[in-house]
């Protein structure tokens, strides 16, 4: 018979009370940082953390509720440096690189930061005000900011998924350069052989270069509403 009947099934006894959802999602965390996200269970992460698996599910409902708040616990790590406030690209760079580096740090998180970014909800905001602060300083209107920062986090993203299991870290050269690629090809395609001809393959170099293409874009744009 079950000395205490009122319990929940589930709840963490009195030698368990330290168990809690940060407690919970830092566990998570490593398991996902050196496993992946394929490898989380709740059973794998009740051993992990010594507990049976439903004292979990008293703090957290089940796996998906899981990755929400790993989504979320992650994103509170976007921290935005401080930028001279009369520097909107130097905001918009400290935007770009700090989060580049949050998932650099969690590069088995990779593609589930970018696909299930809504679940950060709150954590995103202050980041976000930074980032968009900045392009209302660089003089463009709501529409077109809009427009920029989607720009933008849509080839942050792009970067973020190299950081992905299987994919070419940040600094890495690609096994096979462009330049290799279209070397066989010159006359045929003349333009691809001249470009990459010296093809910089500095993958950190090229993404600043990148980002120097969005910023000028930005720039462009807000010359043009003030002619």
């Amino acid at each position: 018979m079950n000395a205490n009947p009122e319990r929940r099934r589930g709840r963490p006894s009195a030698k368990k009370t330290k168990l809690n959802r940060e407690r919970i999602l830092a566990a998570t965390l490593r398991l996902v940082d050196r496993h992946g996200v394929e490898a989380l269970s709740m059973r794998r992460l009740a051993r992990a953390l010594g507990v049976d698996a439903m004292a979990i599910y008293y703090h957290i409902p089940g796996r998906a509720a899981l990755l929400e708040g790993l989504v979320e616990r992650v994103f509170h790590e976007f921290g935005m440096p401080a930028t001279p406030r009369s520097s909107w690209r130097a905001t918009v760079r400290a935007f770009a690189r700090s989060y580049l580096t949050l998932v650099r740090h969690h590069p088995r998180l990779a593609l589930h930061l970018v696909t299930h970014f809504e679940a950060a909800g709150d954590a995103l905001l202050p980041a976000h005000e930074a980032l968009y602060a900045a392009l209302a300083a660089a003089g463009l209107p709501p529409r077109r900011m809009v427009a920029a920062a989607d720009a933008l986090v849509d080839y942050l993203n792009g970067v973020a998924l190299m950081f992905a299991p299987g994919q070419r870290r940040l600094g890495q050269p690609a096994a096979r350069p462009a330049s290799a690629l279209f070397a066989r090809a010159r006359s045929a395609y003349p333009t691809l052989s001249k470009v990459f001809r010296r093809e910089n393959r500095d993958v950190n170099a090229r993404i600043d270069a990148a980002l120097r293409v969005v910023l000028d874009g930005i720039a462009a744009g807000t010359t043009r509403r003030t002619a």
